[in-house]
């Protein structure tokens, strides 16, 4: 009886010391992500200033977009698919100032497309 006892307190005790365990590496993998998020808020707060609203008007067709601002000159990295064929397009940004914009290049292979408008100071989204 003596033995059973024994056995059964020692196995209970290596299920305390793994569950103490297991309980130390989630709280750390639960730092550990609460760090990760913690960097991507900073990440989000230092670029949301520079994203932008684009609307391309075509001779049948409009479309809805987004952009970054990569220059404090007023250039603009977005989707060749959202500017497309347009023959208007429209940059709208986040203090709500609307400016036309022209385009500077296109790349359909990678649907990446630079723009411009007539603006300065702005805030820019670092690279990297």
């Amino acid at each position: 009886m003596r033995l059973r006892y024994r056995l059964l307190v020692e196995r209970l005790l290596v299920l305390v010391i793994i569950a103490a365990l297991v309980s130390v590496i989630i709280f750390q993998n639960r730092q550990d992500t609460l760090e990760v998020a913690d960097e991507y808020v900073a990440i989000a707060e230092h670029v949301i200033p520079a994203v932008v609203a684009i609307t391309a008007e075509g001779s049948n067709e409009s479309s809805f977009g987004s952009g970054v601002i990569i220059d404090n000159r007023g250039y603009i990295v977005t989707n060749n698919h959202v500017i497309g064929n347009a023959s208007k397009i429209r940059v709208l940004l986040p203090r709500k100032d609307i400016y036309a914009a022209v385009i500077v290049g296109v790349d359909a292979a990678t649907d990446i497309a630079v723009l411009k408008i007539n603006a300065s100071n702005l805030p820019v989204a670092r690279w990297g």
